[in-house]
C-alpha cells in the first residue's frame, strides 16, 4: 500500500517570537505559484482565451509571447493621445490680444511644421486625418482665452441702453465698473471664432487708417480722446475662412519653446518604443 504523501507545513514558529507563526519556504512558493496562475488567467482573459488548432488552451509561454507582441505594437501612447498632447502644448500659447486676427488654417500649418521638425513620421500620421480634430480643439481654446479676457479690468461684462432725446446709445459696462459708449458698428472686443461666410465690422475704417498713417498713431488717438476727431463709420467685411479674432498667435520665443518641448517628447517616446521592441 502506497504511503500517503507527507504534508509540508506552511507555518513555523518565529525565532524572534515563538508565540507568533511565520510562513515557511513552501508557503512562499505556493503563494508565488498562485500569483503566477492568477496572472496567467488574467492574460488569457485579456487576449480572449486563445486556443490552438485542436481547441485546447495554448501553453503559458505562448500566452506571454502574445501579450509581449501586443505591448510592442502599442508602445507609448496612441496617435490620438500624442496628438492631444502636442496640440495642447501649441494652443496653450494662444493669448488674448485686441484687434488681432489669425486664421485656423494658418495655425494648423504652423502646428504641422513644428511637429514635422520634431518627428516627421508622426506629422505624416496626423496631417491627413486630424485637421478636423484640430479645428474643434481650437474652438475649445476660445473658452479658455475668453476666461482670460473676463479677468481684464476693461473687459465688457454687460451692456446698458440709454435713451437721450429719442436717441439710443449702447453703454458698455467694464469689469472695473467704468461705463463707455459702444458704437453699434464697433469691432467686437471679446475673443471669438468666426466661421467662413460671417460678416463683421472692420476694426477701423479705411479712411481713418489712412489718416492715422499720415499724422501718426499717437496724434490720431489724442484727437479721438479730445473729441477733435470722430471715427468714421466702419464697413462690414466678409470672413473668407474660419478665423480667430482678438487672439494673438504664438510669438517667436513661444514657437522655439514648443519646438524644443516637442522634440524632447518624441525623442523620449521613440526611445521607449525601441526598448520595448528590443
Amino acid at each position: 500500500m502506497k504511503k500517503p504523501r507527507e504534508r509540508v507545513p506552511y507555518t513555523k514558529p518565529s525565532k524572534r517570537n515563538p508565540m507568533q507563526d511565520i510562513h515557511t519556504d513552501a508557503a512562499r512558493r505556493a503563494k508565488l505559484l498562485a500569483a503566477e496562475k492568477d496572472a496567467d488567467a488574467r492574460l488569457r482573459s485579456a487576449l480572449g482565451n486563445p486556443t490552438d488548432k485542436r481547441g485546447k488552451p495554448v501553453a503559458g509561454h505562448i500566452v506571454r509571447t502574445m501579450a509581449a507582441s501586443h505591448l510592442v505594437s502599442s508602445a507609448g501612447q496612441s496617435v490620438a493621445d500624442d496628438f492631444v498632447f502636442a496640440a495642447g502644448m501649441f494652443l496653450s500659447k494662444l493669448k488674448y490680444q485686441l484687434a488681432y486676427a489669425v486664421s485656423v488654417s494658418s495655425l494648423w500649418k504652423t502646428f504641422l511644421d513644428l511637429v514635422e521638425a520634431a518627428d516627421a513620421h508622426f506629422a505624416r500620421e496626423i496631417a491627413y486625418g486630424y485637421e478636423s480634430a484640430f479645428r474643434w480643439y481650437v474652438a475649445g481654446c476660445v473658452q479658455r482665452i475668453d476666461s482670460e479676457y473676463d479677468r481684464l479690468p476693461d473687459a465688457i461684462v454687460s451692456f446698458e441702453i440709454w435713451n437721450n432725446k429719442g436717441q439710443r446709445k449702447f453703454i458698455a459696462v467694464q469689469q472695473d465698473g467704468v461705463r463707455r459708449v459702444y458704437p453699434p458698428d464697433k469691432f467686437p472686443e471679446p475673443p471669438m471664432l468666426l466661421r467662413a461666410g460671417t460678416k463683421v465690422h472692420e476694426f477701423i475704417a479705411v479712411k481713418d487708417l489712412k489718416q492715422m498713417r499720415q499724422i501718426g498713431f499717437k496724434r490720431f488717438c489724442a484727437e479721438i480722446r479730445s473729441g477733435k476727431r470722430k471715427l468714421s463709420p466702419r464697413s462690414l467685411i466678409l470672413v473668407h475662412e474660419d478665423t480667430l479674432i482678438n487672439v494673438a498667435r504664438p510669438n517667436d520665443s513661444d514657437l522655439a519653446e514648443i519646438r524644443r518641448n516637442l522634440t524632447g517628447f518624441f525623442l523620449l517616446l521613440n526611445k521607449r518604443r525601441a526598448r520595448i521592441s528590443a
